[in-house]
């Protein structure tokens, strides 16, 4: 789903109903071009993280740039995202100079990162089947899973540690 044009005035046609659902829509996207514009950590303030967005709203987002990246590029990147989105933007740089009030609005990521994953070498290097200690390292992969909760169907079970 991407925003239309009016023909009379060449301007943004609205797709959501308010500015929060079209950045819960287009996140990644967004993200994805900032990252083209060499724009990071972008997030989200105002109106938008606390519900209280109309169809009247903007979108206020906060992010870091590169060293090398300027006006230029954030002119570019809010101009997309207004076309992507329908919405007006406005666009602060997190940096040493950035606004004071930016340290008591609450701002949330814009896409949130994954936890990373468990690599085999948590656990040991050789094969766990191979290992003396097979079932202690179980043991320790499925109590790791679980206190993070990406156990499966099946896998969940009380007997499952002990076998």
């Amino acid at each position: 789903m991407s925003a239309g044009y009016c023909r009379s005035c060449g301007a943004a046609e609205r797709v959501f109903a308010r500015p929060s659902l079209a950045l819960e829509h287009y996140a990644e996207q967004i993200v994805a071009l900032a990252a083209r514009y060499e724009i990071s950590d972008v997030r989200v303030f105002g109106s938008c993280v606390t519900g209280a967005d109309y169809s009247y709203s903007d979108i206020n987002l906060v992010g870091t740039l590169a060293p090398a990246s300027g006006y230029f590029e954030v002119g570019a990147f809010v101009g997309s995202v207004e076309r992507m989105t329908g919405y007006p933007v406005d666009f602060v740089i997190d940096g040493d100079e950035r606004p004071s009030y930016l340290d008591v609005v609450e701002m949330v990521p814009l896409v949130e990162e994954p936890e990373p994953r468990i690599a085999a070498v948590d656990f040991g290097r050789a094969p766990w089947s191979l290992i003396a200690g097979f079932k202690n390292r179980r043991v320790m992969l499925v109590a790791e899973l679980r206190r993070r909760g990406w156990l499966g169907i099946g896998a969940g079970d009380a007997n499952d540690a002990d076998r």
